[in-house]
């Protein structure tokens, strides 16, 4: 490696050090750290993608700090003010451990069920449910059978984008005769 990859390192991990700076992590452990990151991500450069080495490195050494910050800030010997361990009869230290298991949670996908309680039940009482699932069907009929040549000013439309009149009556037309041949 030269020192001109050194050097743009070096600047990057200056901007970021004091930017991740948390709990017993301070300005030279952060610089540190993201110096053997930045020493990983090196290899992983590919010129021919278009973009500047301290972009990248940038990029991937903020993200990879984030996720030392959040890995480490979620430490469950954390203590209260009046234990010196973890005591589960102590409210504080439930309260903690309460905060833990929610960032620990924000990284895990929840059920739908958790909210929307009501779950397909409140499908079935809508009125609305049958025109909706029928526009979805007739929109994936429209999409599977309309031309290829008409299909760009189709989305267009769709996007409300401008399409010339001539060519915004011709598909229109050729979608109602693929939803008339539906129905």
């Amino acid at each position: 490696m030269t020192d001109e990859v050194f050097a743009v390192l070096h600047n990057v991990l200056l901007r970021l050090r004091t930017k991740h700076v948390f709990d017993i992590f301070n300005k030279d452990d952060i610089y540190q750290e993201g110096f053997i990151i930045g020493m990983t991500a090196i290899p992983l450069y590919k010129l021919s993608l278009g973009i500047n080495l301290e972009t990248f490195l940038y990029v991937y050494i903020n993200s990879r700090l984030k996720n030392l910050k959040r890995n480490k800030s979620l430490r469950q010997d954390s203590r209260c003010n009046q234990c010196r361990r973890y005591n589960p009869d102590c409210v504080q230290c439930q309260a903690r451990d309460r905060t833990q298991n929610k960032k620990k949670n924000i990284l895990n996908p929840i059920h739908l069920d958790a909210v929307n309680p009501e779950g397909e039940s409140n499908l079935i009482n809508r009125i609305d449910a049958s025109v909706e699932a029928e526009v979805a069907e007739l929109t994936t009929l429209v999409n599977n059978k309309l031309p290829v040549a008409d299909r760009n000013d189709y989305l267009r439309m769709k996007e409300g984008a401008y399409v010339p009149k001539d060519r915004k009556l011709l598909v229109e037309a050729k979608v109602w005769e693929i939803i008339h041949e539906y129905t």
